[in-house]
């Protein structure tokens, strides 16, 4: 049910759009995961930044929540129409007293025929939900092992334009300018790897190449297309997602900081 979360994700991402002040790198509309919640959970939109909306994998559910992720209000997708999540979302907002109204207008292209109002959400599949939820947690859960001793490692984020959760690790600044990073995440399927995948690639202002890269305990690299590493996600344990990162992590920093 991935592409069913692809697509009810967005409402998370347009709170953040209509409610928030706009940045430049669209992180207002990201959301971070809470593995006790088993949600993704948007930036706080109140001035109290106390009142988030989430989307709840184990409750297969849209919510507003407060900052312990507690439930203050709380919809089934289920066979709900987008036109009417659409009315309970602004409805809510108006009760908890947001400046503004909800609009539902997505500034990218997701790979899915658009949301019309007469959209319905299917019933869920609890397992798939579950599998979900869990891969998202122990991604989560070895990148935290692997950028927690970074000072110069961002916040692991969900972007809702491609589902990915993510982090970025800066290797290099000039002034107020970044010249060079590492990212590492999670990607959805798509046309580089037909499965949820582990990815480590990197960045640098002049250009980096990969070639004669050393073969990888777990993982491929993928070059000359692009700059960076891949592994299957699905049948990993924590460890082995581990594994992978600080391994290619570990070579990529070599690469660019030479």
């Amino acid at each position: 049910m991935y592409d069913i979360m692809h697509q009810a994700a967005q409402y998370v991402a347009m709170a953040g759009k209509s409610f928030l002040p706009q940045l430049p790198d669209d992180s207002h509309t990201n959301m971070r995961w809470d593995s006790t919640a088993r949600a993704m959970v948007g930036r706080p939109l109140d001035e109290a930044k106390e009142i988030s909306v989430a989307l709840n994998f184990a409750s297969y559910s849209l919510e507003f929540v407060d900052t312990q992720v507690d439930v203050l209000a709380s919809l089934y997708l289920g066979g709900s129409r987008h036109d009417a999540i659409l009315f309970w979302i602004q409805e809510q907002a108006d009760i908890l007293g947001f400046d503004g109204d909800f609009d539902f207008d997505l500034h990218y292209e997701l790979p899915y025929p658009a949301m019309e109002m007469d959209m319905v959400f299917p019933e869920e599949d609890s397992n798939e939900l579950e599998l979900l939820a869990d891969l998202f947690t122990h991604v989560q859960d070895a990148m935290n092992t692997v950028i927690e001793p970074i000072a110069a490692a961002q916040e692991i984020r969900i972007w809702p334009h491609h589902f990915d959760i993510a982090s970025l690790i800066i290797t290099g600044v000039e002034g107020n300018l970044i010249t060079s990073s590492i990212g590492l995440g999670m990607a959805v399927p798509d046309k580089m790897v037909d499965d949820f995948y582990l990815y480590a690639s990197a960045w640098k202002r002049d250009g980096v190449e990969l070639s004669n890269m050393p073969i990888l305990t777990m993982g491929q690299w993928k070059n000359p297309d692009w700059n960076g590493a891949v592994l299957p996600a699905t049948e990993l344990t924590v460890p082995q997602m581990l594994t992978f990162y600080q391994e290619t992590i570990g070579t990529l920093a070599q690469l660019i900081l030479r």
